[in-house]
């Protein structure tokens, strides 16, 4: 009797997870499986992590904003106005006179004639992306990507059910054959004839895309360019306003601009810029914006202060831009290969996922924390190391973090060197 009454209450194993079970062993089999190291203070150039505090090399926190006496003031004075959350989506009643002024500000920062903030860069991406895949009579506009875009592009391109195809990165010969072959004859016929979709400056390479190059081609095919420049705002440009404006294109009509809030402008958000008929446009067909709850005011205010610095201090950006040039200086005096670029991102490939953990904690235990990054964030046998800076490294941190490479790591890195 009693042993059916506990059989009765007992609760079987759940198939779902045991299935979860085998998948992380087999995730963890291929080294990588992933975890989470909370640090126990604010995150600048230094991170504590396993309760040591190491140098920073792993942040997007280019600027070193998100401690900013400016930044953090402005945060603070927007959550005493007006509350810790907006309270609804902007459509119903979160839209706050705060969110205007920032979106006047980054369309100011950007060029461009308007701008429309997102609740995170990649909510933007799944808004604009969903948005421009329909035509007025219904019908799919295609999409073509680069085969290197972030995630958050991929799975816009995928919830958007629009035809699509990928081009091989930064090739853009590559997309004009294909824009020729599936949009053909028809452009006559049928407009927009396609969205192209690319980074700016590509987050795991660190690499930036031919915009110039890119913009023509869709001119001629008459199709529209969207560049999410995430890791380019903040970063390029003698202001920091990103790859497009560097190169001269805020103005372009088939250009669309992303871009995000979380990184150089250390808060958290994300936005997209372009003709004022393209924020009419989102509002009132991007999903991820209309079913979304706006943007908190804390960091509605904390980017105000961040645009408010980038103007009082554009050292900043001049700074980053200079480490950016010893670190990658440095290590071409070592022999490794590294691109040129302007951007803020250093990546050194190894291939084998195991062999990258082991690198990264052997530079650990230099003290200097530099993430190894592992599919499926890059494709497979393409682990790395990938270094980014802050414009608060000392010189010293950068010639230690080289040196402790090239001393220590050397040997385990010989095919970087080419040998």
């Amino acid at each position: 009797m009693n042993e059916k009454k506990g059989e009765q209450n007992s609760h079987p194993v759940n198939e779902w997870w045991v299935d979860a079970t085998q998948q992380l062993e087999a995730i963890s089999a291929h080294n990588l499986q992933r975890s989470l190291w909370p640090s126990g203070m604010a995150v600048g150039n230094r991170i504590q992590r396993g309760g040591r505090v190491l140098w920073n090399f792993s942040s997007n926190n280019y600027l070193d904003l998100a401690t900013h006496p400016t930044v953090v003031t402005r945060a603070r004075e927007a959550l005493e106005r007006y509350g810790a959350g907006a309270g609804g989506s902007r459509l119903i009643t979160g839209s706050l006179d705060l969110h205007e002024t920032l979106e006047a500000r980054l369309a100011t920062f950007k060029g461009t004639e308007a701008a429309l903030v997102f609740s995170s860069g990649y909510l933007a991406n799944l808004g604009v992306i969903g948005a421009l895949s329909w035509r007025a009579d219904g019908s799919r506009v295609p999409i073509f990507f680069d085969r290197l875009a972030h995630a958050s592009i991929v799975d816009a391109v995928m919830l958007s059910r629009a035809p699509w195809r990928t081009f091989p990165h930064n090739d853009v010969e590559a997309l004009e054959r294909h824009l020729k072959r599936v949009v053909g004859n028809s452009v006559a016929r049928q407009k927009p004839s396609a969205v192209v979709v690319t980074e700016g400056v590509f987050s795991m390479d660190g690499d930036v895309a031919p915009i110039t190059e890119l913009q023509e081609i869709c001119e001629r095919w008459g199709a529209l360019l969207v560049v999410d420049d995430a890791h380019g705002t903040g970063v390029v440009g003698p202001n920091g306003a990103g790859v497009v404006q560097w190169l001269g294109l805020s103005g372009a009509p088939n250009l669309v601009q992303v871009a995000t809030l979380s990184k150089a402008f250390g808060t958290q958000g994300g936005f997209v810029a372009g003709p004022s008929k393209l924020r009419e446009f989102l509002v009132n067909r991007a999903r991820a914006f209309i079913f979304d709850t706006a943007l908190a005011p804390p960091c509605v205010g904390a980017a105000l202060g961040a645009l408010e610095v980038l103007e009082q201090e554009p050292e900043r950006v001049a700074t980053l831009r200079e480490l950016s040039a010893l670190l990658r200086r440095l290590l071409w005096m070592q022999g490794f290969s590294i691109p040129e670029s302007p951007a803020a991102i250093v990546p050194l490939v190894v291939g084998d996922a195991a062999r990258t953990l082991e690198l990264a904690a052997a530079l650990e235990a230099q003290d200097y924390l530099v993430v190894g990054i592992r599919p499926p964030t890059v494709p497979p046998g393409t682990s790395r190391l990938r270094i980014t800076l802050m414009c608060s490294h000392p010189r010293e941190a950068v010639e230690g973090l080289v040196q402790a490479i090239a001393t220590n790591l050397a040997p385990q890195l010989s095919r970087l060197k080419g040998e």
